[in-house]
């Protein structure tokens, strides 16, 4: 009867306000992923190329994350590592990402951020 009377009330603009703060947090939100290896051929490795296993993609989503830039932090030293992901590989979700300077050994395994 009165429902007129509450639509441009308090909780509906409190619910506008969630929904913007939800929108700008998925919109900041940066995955994060594991290194599993190098990438490498029957009697080469490169290890400017690594694998890459991003949480919560799946092989539908994973062209999304193509061109976006992913971080390495050394543990010791902290060194920041820069790369790209340049194409996908398999289809498990798993991408390859290119970087500039070689990774050391300690890198596989470790923790990335992509964003």
């Amino acid at each position: 009867m009165y429902r007129y009377l509450l639509k441009d009330g308090p909780v509906d603009r409190l619910k506008e306000k969630l929904k913007t703060i939800i929108l700008i947090l998925c919109w900041v939100r940066r995955l994060e992923g594991y290194i599993l290896s190098f990438r490498r051929g029957q009697n080469k490795y490169y290890p400017g190329q690594v694998l890459i296993d991003i949480k919560d993609i799946r092989y539908s989503d994973a062209y999304k994350v193509i061109g976006k830039k992913v971080v390495w932090i050394h543990p010791v030293t902290g060194e920041k590592f820069v790369g790209r992901i340049v194409r996908m590989h398999g289809r498990k979700g798993k991408v390859i990402a290119y970087f500039d300077h070689h990774l050391p050994g300690q890198a596989v395994g470790g923790k990335v951020i992509v964003s």
